[in-house]
């Protein structure tokens, strides 16, 4: 199925991720990265604070002690280390993404598109970038009107002629360059 603004293919939501919910993946990412450093910080403070060392064997050592005293809480921590470096790595790229406004298949495969070959240099542009304030504001939805105010886009998923939406917003920003002259 053709899915607007398409960014990914996600296994845990087991939908695409496109313009319709990519808020709500970024806020569901971040809600987990969150959720798995309290459980890390948790843990971690149950071993340490709460529950001391009280094995005499292992007196000395306290990675040996929290092994000996609380086996399933410390393969608990090494499951959320892996889970956090998993899972913050997906919310740093995306919000690198949303920063400069492409998707997370063009930042993978800009190489392949030829609308992000910069011919003069022999490098690679974003034609997309136009700040990190307006592209978080676009990514949400909002974006500075013709009329000068921010407000809502139009729905791309029922836009059907760009062409003419295209035309009539480049009208408008003739005619605010012309006012603002």
């Amino acid at each position: 199925r053709c899915v607007a603004r398409f960014d990914h293919y996600c296994p845990w939501i087991s939908n695409d991720v496109g313009l319709g919910n990519q808020v709500f993946f970024l806020l569901f990412v971040m809600t987990a990265s969150f959720a798995s450093s309290s459980a890390l910080v948790n843990f971690i403070r149950y071993v340490i604070i709460l529950y001391p060392n009280k094995s005499p064997e292992y007196s000395n050592s306290l990675v040996m002690g929290a092994i000996w005293e609380h086996p399933v809480i410390c393969a608990l921590i090494i499951l959320d280390i892996i889970a956090i470096s998993f899972v913050g790595s997906i919310f740093l790229v995306y919000v690198y993404c949303i920063q400069m406004n492409m998707t997370t298949n063009e930042n993978l495969n800009h190489r392949r598109y030829s609308h992000f070959l910069d011919v003069e240099n022999g490098g690679y542009r974003n034609p997309f970038y136009r700040g990190k304030w307006r592209n978080f504001l676009e990514f949400i939805g909002m974006e500075k009107l013709p009329n000068g105010k921010f407000g809502r886009k139009p729905n791309w998923m029922t836009c059907t002629d760009l062409y003419s939406y295209n035309k009539m917003m480049n009208e408008k920003e003739q005619e605010n360059e012309n006012e603002n002259e």
